[in-house]
Parts: structure tokens; sequence; C-alpha cells
């Protein structure tokens, strides 16, 4: 018998209504969620896109239309900052694709933008004839980045090992030096020109101490570091720098003339060096608290070795000392921006 309510709302109407109205309703919720997942995963969307039964034309459509967010595409960074690091770091001024998951993933912040460079640590070990001698510092960017001029921490310390004893004459390993100073960066042109200031503590000799010296002396120390890139060449010439430090709590002074050439298609650079140190020798109520020095060195460097984030530098030669003697020398530096 026909149904009052017209065909399909009968009693058999009723009942097919209210079986199919919650699979609507889940059906419904499920393509919100699919429509959600494929707009904030867009690289998902592609993967299901590409290898569903959708034309060619339509995922064009939807991928051209669909407002998809640039997650883990990689964000436009400071043009600026951008060219300022590839002159420093000798690479093309291009923005990188930040990574979701990998190690890499602590370089950037949670808006997938590069964090800013204002920190530089760095470690060396030097060995010339007897002599060791390890440092650790860092050098830190105050109220701007390492790309851009302004002002700079820096702090060192410097220890000996099996170092001898100026009075006793054994050899024991001790803390030599700890330095900190301020300064300011400029830029001209292509060079890099940074004027530091500050002061320098020198421990004196265990021999020194016990025989009635003081632990440590004082005094002011001024440094100044250049570095010039030189436009590519026939030799790709990349760089050169020079560093200069004078410490008068140790009447010393220390230069170090680098040039660098950089290779094609190679990150690393290799080149000559020069450098030339001297130093007084001292006293303290009569007691010697520093045997003089002065040395000359020429060698060969290897710098910029990518070693994961960090750089590592080597370089040797010969080194001429005091009456006519000399020794072979070898350092090794690394250090890495963060």
């Amino acid at each position: 018998m026909r149904s009052e309510n017209g065909p399909g709302f009968g009693v058999g109407g009723v009942k097919a209504r209210c079986q199919a109205g919650p699979w609507r309703r889940r059906g419904l919720a499920a393509s919100w969620l699919l429509a959600a997942n494929l707009y904030c995963f867009p690289a998902a969307a592609n993967e299901i896109l590409s290898d569903g039964p959708v034309s060619a034309g339509l995922f064009t459509f939807i991928e051209n239309t669909l407002p998809w967010p640039d997650i883990g595409r990689g964000q436009p960074v400071d043009q600026r900052q951008a060219e300022m690091t590839a002159f420093f770091e000798g690479t093309p001024a291009t923005g990188s694709v930040a990574p979701l998951f990998r190690r890499d993933r602590r370089k950037y912040d949670i808006w997938f933008n590069p964090l800013p460079l204002k920190n530089v640590f760095f470690a060396g070990y030097d060995v010339s004839g007897t002599d060791h001698f390890t440092s650790i510092g860092i050098k830190r960017a105050l109220g701007s980045t390492l790309d851009v001029p302004g002002f700079r921490f820096l702090a060192s310390l410097g220890i000996k090992i099996a170092a001898r004893d100026a009075t006793t004459g054994d050899r024991m390993t001790r803390l030599h030096a700890v330095r900190a100073s301020l300064g300011r960066e400029f830029h001209v042109g292509n060079t890099s020109i940074t004027a530091y200031a500050g002061t320098s503590v020198v421990m004196n000799p265990d021999g020194a101490v016990l025989a009635g010296s003081r632990r440590s002396r004082f005094g002011p120390m001024t440094m100044l570091d250049l570095w010039h890139n030189w436009p590519d060449g026939t030799f790709y010439s990349r760089y050169s720098s020079a560093f200069v430090m004078a410490d008068q709590t140790s009447r010393s002074l220390y230069i170090r003339v680098r040039h660098g050439f950089g290779l094609e298609g190679q990150p690393w650079r290799i080149g000559p060096e020069v450098s030339f140190s001297s130093g007084a020798t001292l006293r303290s109520k009569g007691i010697r608290v520093q045997d003089g020095w002065n040395r000359k060195r020429l060698g060969l460097h290897v710098s910029e070795i990518p070693l994961g984030d960090a750089r590592l530098s080597v370089s040797c030669g010969n080194e001429w000392r005091e009456r006519g003697k000399f020794a072979l020398y070898a350092q090794a530096g690394v250090y890495f921006r963060y």
C-alpha cells in the first residue's frame, strides 16, 4: 500500500534514512579530515594526487589554485644577510631549503627561517719542536649578527702542555693566559676589519710562585684582524688575511699573514703563510717569570676544510728561532659558527 507521505517516506523510507545518516556524516567528516591533512601537508597531497586516478590537468589546477602553505619548501631569507654570508663563506647568495626532520633542522626556527649566526667557537693546537700549546675561545656578535658590521666580544684561554718552568727547569702542563676584549668590525668594500682592545692575564710559572712571585700578572692588549676577498681569477684567488696582537703583559708581539687560493669546485683553500712572534724576558722581584723569544715562520696552510658543521685548517713549515736555531712546526685549528 502506498504511504500517505509519498514514496520513500513510509516506514521503509524512515528506516533507510536512519541507516544512511551516520554513513553520510562519517563520510563528510572523513572528507573534511582528508582535506585538512592535504592542506597542512602539501607533500602528502602531491603523493596522493600524483599516484591516484587524477588527470594532470586537475592536479595542476588544484596545485596552483589552493593556497598551499610553504612548510618544508624553505622561506625567503633577508637578502642582505644572505649576501654577507655568501661573501664571507665564498658561496653563492642563494637561500637554502629548510629541512623538516634532518639534523640540520636545528639551524631554523619554528617558522623554518634560518637562525641568525651570532657566535663562533674556535680551538687550536700548535706544535713547535718540544713546545706544545693549545687554545680555545669564543667570539660573539653584540647587537647584530656575524654577517654585518658591529661590536664583537672575544674571549680565549691558552694552555701550555709540558712547558719548561723558567725557575726549576721542570716540565708541566699549566694554564698560560686568559684574554678578553671588545672590538668593532667594519666592512670596507671586500675587506673586513676588526679592531679589539682588552685585558690579558698571564700566569707565572709555579716555580716562580714558590720563590715568592705573584701568581699572575695582567695588562692591556690590542688585536687587529683583517680579511679581504679577492675576485676569482686565473688561479681562483680567494682571500688574504692578517692578524696582529700586541700584549703589554708579556711584552710580546705576534703577526701572521695568510693567502688562500681556492680551487674550482672545492670549498677548501691552500696557500702560503708567514708569521713573526717575539717576547721579552721578564722578572718579578728578581725572579725570572718568562723566557724571551724571537721566532719567524714560513709554511703552507690548507684551510676551510668542511668537517660537518665546522671548518678545519692545518698548516706546517719551518720556524727560525733565536741564536740561529730552527725547528719544524705544525698547527691545526677548527671553528664553527652558530
